[in-house]
C-alpha cells in the first residue's frame, strides 16, 4: 500500500515514516535513562499542511547487505494550488545519521515552513556554529536552558540558518541539525530570501525548531524548492565503543600538487589553501586512495586524517555556470565518501574511518563522530506494518 508505515531500526534507535500520520517522521533513541524522541510535522505552504495531503508514494529501498536504506515519500495536498512534497531520507548504515532532501513544488506567496521538528526530553543547553565560527575554528558557545525560568516562546532566532545547531539533554545526549551542502538555497546567497531559523520552548517543556521561507508576493506561480539537511545524534553506547589500534592502517594524504587551483576553496573573495571536497578532482583523489589501498590483514580499519568540510562559494564546484557566488559546504560530501569507502573496502575485508584533530570545532559534532567509526554491516532492519 502507498501509505504503509515503515519502521527502520539501527543501533539503539528506531525511525518511523508514516505519510498518513500527523507526524510523517519520528525518531526514538533507545537505551537512555530518560526517553528522547524527535518528531517532524511536515511541510506547510501558507495554511496548507502536508499532513492534510494524499500519500502518493512511500517506498523503502534496502541494500542487500543491510548497510543502507533510502526512504522515498511523496504527498500532494488537494487544495489551493495543490502543493506537492517529495522527500528522500538516507540512512547510511546503522549509525546515528540521517540525510534529508525535501522537494517542495508550490507557490511561496504565503510562505513555506520546511520540516518543522519537535524535540521531547530534558534539554539543558544549545549551541550554534556559523560560518564565522567555522572560519575561526573557535569553540562553540553554549546557552543554558533552565526549564524553571523559561517561558514558552523563542530562545533563538536567526536568518539565514546556522551551519549547525546542537542540542544537549540532561544525560549528555547531543542532537545535531546541520544545514545541507546547498547553503545558497537556505539564504546564504545575496539576492535570495533568507530562511528564518527559530528555536522555541513549548508549554509541554519540549523544544521546537522551525525553518521558514518568508512570504513572497511575487511568487504566485508554483516553483520547485529543494532543501537538504542532516540529522545526527550521539549516544554513549555507539560512540565510545573501543577499536583495536592494532587493526589501524593509516592511509596517505591526497597529493594536493595534482589538484588544480580552480578546485581550491574560496569564500567571500578569499581563496583558501585546501581543496573544496565538492570538486571532482578532489573527490577523485580521495577515491584513488581507497581503490589503491591494500589492507595487510582481515578486519583492518583504514584511517584517513580527515579533510575538514570546506566552506566555498565557487559556482563551478557545483557544475554551475556564471560568476555569481553560490555558497556551499562539503559536510554531506564527506558523509557520502565515508559510506562509499566502507562499501568499497568491504570487498577487501576491511573498513574505513576518518580521524580529525580534536582541537578543531567540528569533530565534536555527532555526524563527525559517526565518521570516526566504520559503517556497521547487517544491522539495519526495515519493518512494514500490514
Amino acid at each position: 500500500m502507498r501509505g504503509t508505515p515503515v519502521t527502520i531500526k539501527g543501533v539503539s534507535w528506531s525511525a518511523k515514516v508514516d505519510i498518513e500520520n500527523e507526524t510523517p517522521f519520528s525518531l526514538s533513541m533507545e537505551e537512555v535513562r530518560t526517553p528522547v524522541s524527535l518528531s517532524m510535522d511536515g511541510v506547510s505552504v501558507g495554511d496548507l499542511d502536508e499532513t492534510a495531503g494524499i500519500g502518493l508514494k512511500s517506498v523503502a529501498h534496502e541494500r542487500l547487505d543491510r548497510d543502507g536504506v533510502e526512504m522515498e515519500t511523496e504527498v500532494v495536498v488537494p487544495f489551493g494550488n495543490e502543493p506537492r512534497i517529495s522527500r528522500k531520507m538516507e540512512f547510511p548504515g546503522a549509525g546515528n545519521v540521517i540525510k534529508f532532501t525535501t522537494d517542495i513544488h508550490a507557490s511561496a506567496s504565503e510562505g513555506i515552513s520546511i520540516d518543522p521538528l519537535t524535540f521531547s526530553g530534558e534539554w539543558r543547553r544549545f549551541a550554534v556554529a556559523t560560518p564565522k565560527d567555522f572560519a575561526s575554528s573557535s569553540e562553540l558557545d553554549w546557552t543554558e536552558i533552565d526549564p524553571s525560568k523559561q517561558h514558552p516562546g523563542p530562545i533563538l532566532e536567526t536568518s539565514p540558518p546556522p551551519l549547525t545547531l546542537l542540542l544537549e539533554d540532561s544525560q549528555g545526549v547531543v542532537v545535531e541539525i546541520s544545514t545541507g551542502f546547498d547553503l545558497w538555497r537556505w539564504g546564504f546567497e545575496q539576492g535570495r530570501p533568507e530562511v528564518v531559523f527559530r528555536l522555541s520552548t513549548t508549554s509541554e517543556g519540549a523544544l521546537r525548531l522551525t525553518r521558514s521561507l518568508p512570504p513572497d508576493s511575487d511568487s504566485i506561480k508554483k516553483h520547485p524548492y529543494r532543501f537538504t539537511w542532516i540529522l545526527a545524534w550521539s549516544t554513549r553506547k555507539k560512540l565510545e565503543a573501543p577499536i583495536d589500534d592494532k587493526l589501524h592502517v593509516h592511509l596517505p594524504q591526497p597529493d594536493l600538487s595534482k589538484i588544480p587551483t580552480t578546485a581550491m576553496e574560496s569564500w567571500r573573495g578569499t581563496r583558501g589553501q585546501s581543496p573544496c571536497a565538492r570538486t571532482k578532482p578532489f573527490r577523485n583523489a580521495l577515491r584513488k586512495i581507497i581503490r589503491s589501498a591494500h589492507p595487510p590483514q582481515i578486519d583492518s580499519i583504514l584511517i584517513l586524517q580527515g579533510p575538514y568540510p570546506s566552506l566555498c562559494d565557487v559556482p563551478g564546484h557545483l557544475e554551475r555556470s556564471g560568476d555569481r557566488p553560490l555558497p556551499h559546504w562539503s559536510h554531506r560530501e564527506l558523509l557520502d565518501f565515508h559510506f562509499w569507502a566502507n562499501r568499497q573496502l568491504r570487498k577487501k575485508n576491511a573498513t574505513f574511518a576518518f580521524k580529525w584533530n580534536k582541537k578543531e570545532i567540528f569533530p565534536p559534532l555527532p555526524s563527525f563522530k559517526h565518521m570516526e567509526y566504520p559503517i556497521d554491516i547487517g544491522l539495519l532492519t526495515v519493518e512494514r506494518e500490514q
